[in-house]
């Protein structure tokens, strides 16, 4: 389901993942409150630990490159200006479904908005304007990349009672520790 795109007529070349846009853009209940995702780590952007990821990063030269990496993308395909451009394109070409949509639809089904389930149980989550959300996330990585801040690590699980990672992630602190024992 992952997998399916969609064309968008008038625009050259762009493809739009149909599964999960309504949840892009601080607008995941279940990755923390907007402000949260706006700030999230760029070393260290996923629930728990990731033994692979860590010692990747620890070797100098891949920190090095994927800091770069992260640099070289808010110079171009991810300036500010830029996806302020194709994001005015894809709401010229969506503003009409989208007026015909019912106010619900936006929301999801859940309690909280989203899947059938509400998002863990935090409720509806009022997001920002995506232009303050695009300018607030760039400043937030451009702050990462200066050393000025660390970025906000997620702490959350999926829903009450799902430890870190979610279902079947560790449910205890006794399980992750037997588990970073014999993984770690």
């Amino acid at each position: 389901r992952h997998t399916r795109f969609r064309n968008v007529t008038g625009v050259k070349t762009c493809a739009l993942p149909i599964w999960d846009l309504n949840e892009a853009f601080g607008r995941f209940p279940m990755g923390g409150s907007t402000d949260d995702q706006i700030n999230l780590s760029i070393r260290h952007p996923y629930l728990g630990r990731n033994r692979l990821v860590e010692r990747v990063l620890a070797i100098p030269e891949f920190e090095k490159a994927l800091l770069e990496n992260y640099r070289a993308l808010l110079r171009g395909p991810m300036k500010a200006e830029t996806i302020k451009a194709n994001l005015k394109q894809i709401q010229s070409a969506t503003s009409a479904a989208i007026k015909e949509e019912p106010r619900q639809a936006m929301r999801g089904p859940g309690p909280g908005g989203g899947a059938a389930g509400g998002g863990g149980g935090r409720g509806p989550q009022t997001a920002p304007p995506l232009e303050e959300f695009i300018d607030g996330r760039i400043a937030s990585i451009q702050s990462q990349l200066d050393g000025k801040s660390e970025g906000k690590v997620p702490e959350r699980g999926f829903g009450p009672g799902r430890g870190p990672g979610g279902p079947g992630g560790p449910r205890s602190e006794e399980h992750t520790s037997e588990l970073q024992s014999r993984f770690g």
